[in-house]
């Protein structure tokens, strides 16, 4: 852990996503994550730490990784695939024709606001 803090001080990071087990997509199976490593390396750094690919984390799981020093998640995957998934129903619902923005309705910003509600109550 040594290294992290040398990293995170010379370097002048921000943030650190360190290496616990997780990464942005899509999981096979559930992540394993090292907490040791993850209590070790927030005792050792100066600056937040991020989660790397928060989707597919079991939310007990999520919420002991703040509770040891994570100060972001990432979820990009989960909301990328509602929204793509969301049009991709309306557009065969409704015809290739339909006009772009009615593809904003709430067929697709009511699902993706719900994720997003989901990972807010997760991280709180």
């Amino acid at each position: 852990m040594a290294d992290a803090a040398e990293l995170t001080e010379q370097s002048g990071l921000d943030y650190l996503a360190a290496a616990i087990g997780t990464a942005h997509g899509f999981y096979q199976g559930l992540p394993q994550i090292n907490f040791e490593r993850l209590k070790e390396v927030h005792t050792k750094v100066k600056v937040p730490l991020v989660l790397h690919g928060g989707t597919g984390i079991p939310a007990e799981d999520v919420k002991k990784c703040i509770q040891n020093g994570i100060v972001k998640v990432n979820v990009g995957t989960i909301i990328r695939y509602t929204y793509l998934s969301k049009i991709k129903e309306e557009v065969e619902k409704r015809g290739a024709s339909i006009p772009p923005v009615d593809l904003m309705d709430p067929y697709v910003i009511d699902p993706i606001k719900q994720v997003a509600m989901e990972w807010i109550r997760t991280c709180m």
